[in-house]
Formats: structure tokens, sequence, C-alpha cells
């Protein structure tokens, strides 16, 4: 059967947001157009081959009885953002094709430690360090400026920023 007709038969058409009811009668739902887009790409048989899972951030959250998705938890809106501005070299695109990067932001101090954490652990490059400048406004790392362009060793800056998460008492 090809996705088409998968969907065909399931009747799942183009929506922000896809539930599913399971036979034990747990729900679950994902919302938003990019995950639905992963979703369909990477979970449409999520329950009939156990191959296809995958521990990513487009997981199924839990419906309450009002139909309320339970949302992300900052670690997984970092990882969200990372996941979806991994390719991006500019930080205008990052800012504007992230969909968690104003809530994150938003949050100021209180999301320095997750992400200096998520930095940490699990690495990440510019796209995770454009948090922590538009937070603190700052940059502990001084990147190459020439007539023409900014350079920036990668490993370097994050090496720059843990030390200062370090310094501030943001991290261990």
């Amino acid at each position: 059967m090809s996705v088409a007709e998968y969907f065909a038969h399931k009747g799942l058409k183009e929506a922000d947001r896809v539930e599913v009811t399971y036979e034990d009668g747990t729900k679950v739902a994902v919302t938003g157009k990019v995950a639905l887009m992963w979703w369909r790409m990477a979970h449409i048989l999520w329950k009939d081959l156990e191959d296809l899972r995958h521990d990513d951030v487009y997981k199924f959250r839990p419906v309450d009885a009002d139909g309320n998705v339970e949302p992300p938890t900052l670690p997984e809106m970092i990882e969200l953002h990372d996941w979806s501005t991994g390719i991006c070299s500019f930080p205008g695109h990052m800012r504007s094709i992230s969909p968690t990067y104003k809530e994150i932001v938003a949050l100021g101090d209180k999301a320095l430690p997750a992400i200096l954490e998520y930095l940490r652990d699990k690495g990440g490059g510019m796209n995770i360090v454009l948090l922590l400048q538009d937070i603190t406004q700052t940059s502990p790392y001084k990147p190459l400026v020439g007539p023409h362009f900014v350079g920036y060793k990668v490993d370097d800056c994050i090496k720059s920023w843990l030390q200062w998460g370090k310094k501030n008492k943001h991290i261990k």
C-alpha cells in the first residue's frame, strides 16, 4: 500500500492537527504543519512497524478530555529549534523558521541553563548559540571580523559559551 493509499484508507487529509486513538483508548495528537509533515514521513505506521519508531521531538503528545495537547517541555522546544534550524546559516532565517524560537527567547534567563545544558550534552551549532545571544544580548566569543565577513570557529564559540555559563552559575 502506498503512502497516499494508506492516508486515503485512514481518512487522513491536510490538517494542522492529527489525533489518534489507540485500541486501549489512549488519545494522542500531533499538531502543527511541521509536526504533521514529519509524522507523515516517519510515523505513518507507528503502531504497525517497530522499525519506523524514532526518538525525536515530534512525539505524539497526550490529549486531555477537552482535546488540549500537552505542550512541549523546554528541552523539547530547544531540540525542536535545533532540528528545524540545523541547516540554516543566517540568523534572521533561524529566527523566522523555528517554531519555538520566540517562546524560548521570551523565557529569558530562565531558559539559559537548559540551553547551555543542551549545548554541552547534545552539541549544536550557531542556531543554539543564537538563542543565547538573543536572550543575553551579549557574546563571550569574539569572532574574526573582516571587511566583508564575520568568521566563527563554532567549537571555540561553544566553549566560550559553556565557560560563560559556568562563570555565571547557569551550569556546573
